[in-house]
């Protein structure tokens, strides 16, 4: 079964990673964001950016498999080595009677902490040493969203995406945007780190037509690249590692001997495609079709018909949320509603 090996090749990668990522047992932020970083730095970098591809990875494949346990550990665990969800050694769950005391404890327990998003400069901030891309968090948060789901954990789901919800996303993504153009002066000297970079494979064919300006959160594009797998920090540092090694070939031999030994060359082995993600309005077409799932499930019809609104405003032509809104619609009496919108969401010919 592919399946069984992909996940016993990602299960491994965990294991290998390990040594690396528990050798710094601080786990503090580093002092300053424009410090340059040492070989030893750059081994966890690179050690955190495999990780977070097999937790992300390994969640796919156990969903795939139709496991949600090991989903949902592998989703979260993404989450809290970000300090997203607090971590907490109780595991109530919805699926069980609970009293208002109960219930307002598992809230407490997955609800993000938008204010510790990477790179936020919130008082309140417990910042990670070396924080994870807002592409990983995102799919992170749906995978677990998806488990939550399929372990009947709809309370949970809930309100995992209802706290990350629309003004999380967007907020993240303005502080990673920040973040690199800020770097890109003082680190890089005005040189280009690809991860805003519009893809060139990525065509909306119309799919954000009639989009408002404030339906994605922060008035953001929908067309705005989500980045990847790989973290900024990751790949400003490498990137300046690739020019300080032009500029150590370009002198005499000795000369570059001494400046590997001063600078603690570090060779970068490992990278992803810096913009594999969806873009923003896809992901937050995805997340809010989601939570209307979740609404549905908890016979909150009203609230879900309000958020498949504010999907298809997203992408008027998505059909999922089409779809969803279509049987809420049908559950009211509401037919003729219904076939109206399915015609006017039919996809766009070519």
């Amino acid at each position: 079964d592919p399946l069984v090996a992909a996940a016993m090749c990602l299960k491994n990668v965990l294991i290998l990673v390990e040594p690396t990522l528990r050798a710094d047992t601080g786990g503090a932020s580093r002092q300053s964001p424009s410090s340059k970083p040492g070989p030893g730095d750059m081994a966890e970098m690179e050690a955190n950016l495999l990780e977070d591809a097999a937790l992300l990875k390994l969640a796919w494949v156990c969903l795939c498999q139709r496991d949600h346990v090991p989903a949902l550990r592998y989703s979260k665990r993404l989450l809290e080595k970000n300090n997203l969800l607090p971590e907490s050694s109780q595991d109530h769950t919805s699926r069980m009677p609970l009293n208002e005391a109960a219930l307002e404890e598992v809230k407490k327990i997955w609800t993000f902490q938008s204010h510790n998003l990477p790179h936020s400069k919130d008082k309140q901030a417990s910042p990670v040493k070396w924080p994870s891309s807002m592409g990983s968090i995102a799919s992170a948060v749906c995978y677990l969203s998806e488990a939550l789901l399929m372990g009947g954990r709809v309370t949970e789901a809930r309100q995992v995406m209802q706290t990350f919800g629309e003004k999380s996303l967007g907020k993240g993504l303005q502080l990673q945007a920040s973040y690199v153009q800020e770097q890109e002066k003082t680190v890089l000297h005005h040189a280009t780190v690809p991860i805003l970079h519009e893809r060139v494979d990525k065509k909306d064919d119309g799919l954000f037509e009639g989009c408002p300006a404030q339906a994605c959160g922060g008035g953001l594009p929908p067309n705005m690249s989500m980045g990847g797998l790989t973290p900024p920090t990751y790949l400003i540092w490498s990137a300046a590692a690739t020019h300080q090694g032009r500029d150590r070939d370009a002198k005499g031999e000795n000369e570059r001997e001494k400046a590997k030994t001063q600078d603690g060359a570090f060779t970068v082995l490992v990278s992803y495609e810096s913009t594999s993600f969806p873009v923003l309005g896809d992901m937050q077409c995805m997340m809010q079709t989601n939570l209307a799932g979740a609404l549905v499930h908890d016979q909150a019809f009203e609230e879900a018909q309000r958020v498949c609104e504010k999907a298809l405003q997203v992408q008027p032509k998505a059909l999922l949320p089409l779809k969803t809104l279509s049987f809420l619609l049908l559950r009211k009496g509401q037919s003729g509603e219904a076939m109206k919108r399915l015609k006017e969401g039919q996809p766009l010919r070519k």
